[in-house]
């Protein structure tokens, strides 16, 4: 099975999905480089300027999630940043 993880970041929904599907095969996508942390195949490129959607048998996009993320209440919420709400 192939899933493309597409807006991966660092790959925090990658991992529930490799739990999910151990033998899947999955690659993350992602206008910034987190290659470094992202734990399976990373490709760093804008989708919007992508020819051709890569074949899958899975899609996965995930909405950016500092709004909820312990890490950004630790690091950037107390000092006052904000983050949009994209999931009501």
């Amino acid at each position: 099975m192939k899933i493309i993880d597409l807006f991966c970041g660092i790959g925090g929904a990658a991992v529930g999905i490799g739990m999910a599907f151990p033998n899947a095969e999955i690659i993350g996508y992602d206008i910034r480089d987190y290659s470094e942390q992202y734990p399976y195949t990373f490709i760093q490129v804008d989708i919007t300027e992508l020819d051709k959607v890569p074949d899958a048998d899975l899609y996965w996009a995930s909405p950016p999630c500092q709004s909820y993320s312990v890490s950004t209440e630790k690091q950037r919420r107390y000092e006052g940043k904000t983050y949009p709400d994209l999931v009501k």
